[in-house]
């Protein structure tokens, strides 16, 4: 049996195939470094982008929606509408003139509020003797756990001392000690 096999053309289709594989091989990497060079950028750009327009949104919230007061139901005083930038003005304005603050209060009923003075608000909230004992009572547990401590491995480590002397002492004096402790040398000094 005999075979034969011409290869005129075998080193186009060589080139060919290697030409295919090679531009594949470089399609694929220009693909991929083109996609990372695109996320990156869309990472960087994308918040730039929401926070701006979220910006403009808000301004233009501000500046645009509006707000009713009073005129309702109940109310015997006549519908007044404000932007919400005009509200914010105005109720900013008469806390300032007022100087009081309405602020929730704690209530078993809901949510209420209560008008306070500046200086109330302030005692209330940021109540300097209260601030003074919690930081104090940290200091002195801190303190407290400290000494324990050091006084526990102070102890510990005399105790351990004193009691290593003491078992010492009362085995130097012991005759067995004694002779295996003369043993031990003669090992040690190779005598016989």
């Amino acid at each position: 049996m005999k075979i034969t096999m011409e290869m005129d053309n075998l080193t186009g289709l060589i080139e060919s195939a290697v030409t295919k594989n090679i531009e594949t091989v470089i399609q694929e990497q220009v693909d991929l470094r083109t996609k990372a060079e695109i996320e990156k950028r869309a990472k960087e750009i994308i918040p730039e982008v929401v926070s701006e327009q979220l910006q403009e949104y808000i301004k233009g919230f501000i500046t645009q929606a509006t707000i009713t007061e009073g005129g309702g139901l109940y109310s015997k005083e006549p519908a007044k509408e404000y932007t919400v930038e005009e509200f914010i003005k105005k109720e900013i304005a008469e806390r300032l003139q007022s100087q009081n603050l309405k602020i929730k209060s704690d209530s078993k009923y809901g949510d209420r509020f209560e008008e306070v003075t500046f200086e109330e608000f302030i005692k209330k909230e940021f109540d300097v003797n209260k601030l003074i004992n919690n930081k104090l009572v940290w200091f002195i547990s801190e303190t407290k756990k400290e000494i324990n401590e050091r006084i526990d491995a102070t102890f510990t480590d005399v105790t351990k001392n004193m009691l290593s002397e003491i078992v010492y002492n009362v085995l130097l004096r012991n005759d067995t000690f004694t002779k295996l402790s003369e043993n031990i040398k003669c090992i040690a000094d190779k005598r016989e």
